[in-house]
């Protein structure tokens, strides 16, 4: 119900894997780089971008993987991490924080899609996201482009409030994360976050 009609729950078989997954070795050398690049211990690197459990994390939830109506290469999902204390938490900003992160995380996506497919590049740009109510929201696009695939466009926009962090991660096969379906779906989580913080 975040999504605009026509959007619905994807099957296993239609989800893509955006962008291709990288050899566990190579992503966990991608990782201690881009922990190297950010003065940040690399299981919070690995917990933010490579999927693996946060220092202090007692759950995880991820959503279904949802598409578009008009198009089935548009989908969207989110994962949400819950930690032990807010204390747990707070040093999940820094990261983000640190002044070159754009140009370290570009290195990391472009190491993580070339260990997948020899050849592809990455290039990320910041979006500006707009959150209130105590949440802390940064938003980057990641535009892969594949050998004989054509480029992929990844979304990412990490929520931190509380005790939370929430990815909510849209992609499509190469035209614009249409903002039509991001914006209510992003909307609801900073509100959800903000209800959780301020309780």
């Amino acid at each position: 119900t975040d999504l605009p009609t026509g959007w619905t729950r994807s099957t296993a078989a239609a989800q893509a894997v955006r962008p291709p997954a990288a050899p566990p070795a190579a992503q966990v050398k991608a990782e201690q780089a881009l922990a190297s690049c950010l003065s940040q211990p690399v299981a919070v690197v690995a917990g933010l971008f490579g999927g693996a459990a946060l220092p202090g994390q007692v759950t995880a939830e991820r959503s279904p993987t949802f598409q578009s109506g008009t198009d089935p290469n548009i989908q969207m999902f989110s994962t949400t991490a819950v930690m032990g204390s807010t204390a747990q938490a707070q040093p999940l900003e820094a990261p983000f924080a640190d002044p070159n992160f754009v140009t370290c995380f570009s290195q990391y996506q472009s190491a993580v899609v070339a260990a997948a497919v020899p050849g592809a590049t990455a290039t990320v740009a910041p979006v500006t996201l707009a959150a209130s109510g105590g949440v802390v929201s940064h938003g980057y696009l990641t535009t892969f482009t594949i050998p004989n695939q054509g480029s992929q466009v990844v979304g990412e926009a990490f929520i931190l409030g509380g005790r939370t962090e929430t990815l909510l991660e849209p992609s499509t096969n190469g035209p614009a994360v249409p903002s039509s379906a991001f914006n209510p779906a992003y909307n609801a989580v900073v509100t959800r976050v903000a209800q959780t913080t301020a309780g």
